[in-house]
């Protein structure tokens, strides 16, 4: 994993296992009809104080996604996976 300082409370990830894992768990998240559903995406990011993860996606948008940690696959849209695009990552 490439590492890069994050403002306090965002912390890199430092294992591809942790990256993969939370890549696999937004998967289970999305479902159609979701904004976010069917891009192919990388996290990059998470914060210590709460489960909102920082992912970079296929179409070069980055997005602040709050997971829930449930179990899926989901069939409908509830839970909602909330999210952010972040519009300049600088």
């Amino acid at each position: 994993m490439t590492s890069r300082e994050w403002p306090g409370p965002w912390r890199s990830l430092d294992f591809a296992g942790d990256a993969e894992a939370l890549a696999a768990q937004l998967q289970r998240e999305l479902v159609a009809g979701h904004p976010l559903y069917g891009l192919s995406a990388t996290s990059v990011a998470r914060r210590d104080d709460t489960n909102d993860v920082l992912f970079e996606f296929s179409d070069g948008q980055f997005a602040e996604v709050h997971l829930t940690h449930a179990k899926g696959p989901f069939t409908s849209m509830i839970p909602w996976t909330r999210y952010i695009l972040i519009l300049m990552l600088s």
